[in-house]
């Protein structure tokens, strides 16, 4: 499948790379809150609904390029899950209910989030992650959005649950101090969005969309990350000579963006097969296992390159490490997702 940037993708490409220019530090609550709201008013939030819904009827495409320039500017924000969750429920318009439709409304409006409930271990966030069900007790990411529905599966349903006023089990403050919850989502505080729609399959499809997103994501993460490691090397000097000048600096830096590069033009593949009926069912699994690897090796690399410096609080990377984290964690652990390519394998087919 040839992938190619259209004239509109690269005009919200440059706005969002603009945006992020303009606002480098949404740590604070306030200036994250400000930030969703102008998500919405540019139609970010709805880049990917359909015209019929109130959204801008682009595609997963075009949400691919919106979310690489997130991650690139270092905003984790609950902007990929939004969407995913948004475009799945929007292939079922004729099966919405009332709530399913009002839902739309306030999400393109920027008045709610949407997300998925996770779990995931402190000590190590890449060690376990679990998608779960509405019983288990889960992790719900801090987001930008003013409130944050919590998507999750009961019964075969699709349902979505107030993630803030679910039943709170422990709080555990982040490193950058800001709260997240740990939740139960109670049966009362389900409601079904669609009626007549298999659940099951609507959650793996929105999950797998999140997936290709957050790889976007990451993958624009990614090129911050090859951009620090390059304007290091031009700086830092040892035995008279600028690091930038050595062989292995820059065989670690052409290995970070080589997967990079890679990782991105995978997963706008996926994005775009994902989108067409009848696409290519493995090119989305296969992406987000590529990406999960390619984006592990640029964070590495650039550690590398960097030395002991990277390890500094105070160095921009060590804020980006802390949010790549748990999105890398989201996508699954490199068993997981290899398991999910193989499987896609054994259902076309290919192998007996």
């Amino acid at each position: 499948m040839h992938i190619e940037i259209s004239d509109t993708q690269e005009m919200l490409r440059d706005s969002a790379r603009d945006f992020f220019r303009g606002n480098p530090k949404l740590v604070s609550a306030e200036s994250r809150a400000a930030a969703w709201k102008q998500f919405a008013d540019l139609g970010w939030l709805g880049v990917a609904v359909p015209e019929t819904l109130g959204g801008v009827g682009g595609s997963l495409l075009d949400a691919g390029v919106l979310a690489a320039e997130m991650g690139r500017g270092g905003a984790f924000s609950g902007f990929a899950e939004t969407v995913a969750i948004s475009y799945a429920l929007a292939e079922h318009a004729d099966e919405l209910n009332d709530a399913g439709r009002a839902l739309f409304a306030d999400v393109i409006e920027g008045k709610v989030g949407l997300g998925f409930p996770m779990s995931l271990q402190a000590e190590d966030p890449l060690s376990h992650q679990a998608w779960g069900q509405a019983e288990s007790k889960r992790l719900v990411f801090s987001s930008f959005a003013p409130k944050t529905l919590i998507a999750s599966l009961v019964d075969g349903r699709f349902v979505l649950a107030d993630g803030r006023d679910a039943q709170a089990r422990e709080i555990a403050t982040t490193a950058r101090g800001d709260v997240r919850l740990l939740t139960t989502l109670t049966p009362g505080g389900l409601s079904p969005l669609a009626d007549g729609v298999d659940g099951a399959r609507l959650w793996r499809r929105a999950r797998l969309i999140y997936q290709c997103l957050a790889g976007m994501q990451l993958a624009g993460a990614g090129r911050t990350l090859v951009d620090v490691a390059i304007d290091y090397s031009r700086v830092r000097a040892q035995f008279g000579k600028l690091i930038g000048s050595f062989q292995a600096v820059q065989h670690a830096i052409v290995d970070e963006f080589s997967a990079i590069d890679g990782a991105e033009l995978a997963l706008c593949r996926a994005l775009s097969a994902i989108a067409e009926p009848g696409g290519d069912a493995l090119a989305g699994p296969a992406a987000v296992a590529f990406a999960r690897e390619a984006v592990w090796t640029a964070l590495m690399k650039s550690y590398d390159v960097l030395g002991g410096v990277g390890f500094m609080e105070e160095h921009p990377i060590s804020r980006f490490t802390r949010d790549i984290l748990p999105v890398l964690a989201s996508l699954g652990t490199a068993e997981t997702c290899e398991s999910a390519v193989a499987q896609t394998v054994r259902k076309g087919c290919w192998l007996s």
